[in-house]
């Protein structure tokens, strides 16, 4: 060990203590996430109703009660692990989103291939959607947290793209009266390719060409999206 490591910054010894304090408070901010990536293993395993919360703790080393001084119960880990996931996506479009100088067409394809890439091409991604869409119709409460937490921020966002697009020409004016009532059919083709990806991971057959599928998507909807000059 260097000699340096006994010194603190004004160049002396390190009071006796205060390295392991620091040690422990790190280990303690990089708990909740150690649990949510264990619990994700555990789900992904399992299920909902199979997993446990003790099986979860024993994946990193601690107690169940550790579990539970972070999050009061089974579901709100599970919802917490979702969060943790898919929300810094959609915030992520949204930062984008927020550059008013950013045309219709360019924020949509930017959101179309952040959802592929993100969600589609991503292998966690699609075992999150696995485990919502399998999970849903045994525990009613999670598709209720999906379809509030998830599913109408993403809408609010996509309808926000489609009112750009036509406020500044480039969409057909039908758009925004259309889509924004139905905005989950701007990325229905990824979801479904989800869909695909997933059903041909668990038959053991080789995963569809993604690439080729977003961008067969990308120019099927901005072609019928974008105004043609007269």
């Amino acid at each position: 060990m260097r000699q340096e490591d006994f010194q603190g910054r004004d160049g002396g010894p390190i009071p006796e203590g205060r390295d392991s304090l620091g040690v422990r408070q790190r280990q303690k901010a990089a708990r909740p996430g150690q649990i949510i990536e264990a619990a994700f293993a555990e789900f992904a395993e399992k299920g909902y109703a199979g997993a446990r919360l003790e099986d979860v703790a024993r994946r990193i080393g601690v107690t169940k009660g550790t579990i539970y001084h972070y999050f009061p119960g089974k579901e709100d880990l599970f919802k917490a692990m979702v969060m943790a996931h898919l929300l810094p996506l959609i915030d992520g479009l949204k930062a984008i989103a927020a550059d008013e100088g950013t045309s219709g067409g360019t924020l949509l394809r930017l959101l179309l291939e952040q959802a592929w890439d993100n969600m589609v091409g991503n292998e966690k991604s699609r075992e999150f959607v696995r485990l919502l869409v399998g999970e849903a119709s045994r525990v009613p409460v999670l598709a209720r947290f999906f379809q509030q937490e998830l599913s109408e921020r993403a809408g609010e966002l996509i309808a926000l793209v489609i009112r750009r697009g036509v406020a500044t020409g480039e969409f057909h004016a039908e758009a925004d009266r259309h889509l924004s009532r139905f905005p989950d059919a701007i990325v229905a083709p990824a979801v479904m390719a989800c869909f695909q990806a997933v059903l041909m991971s668990g038959a053991g057959l080789p995963p569809p060409d993604i690439q080729a599928m977003k961008e067969a998507h990308l120019h099927l909807l901005l072609n019928g999206l974008l105004v043609r000059p007269a």
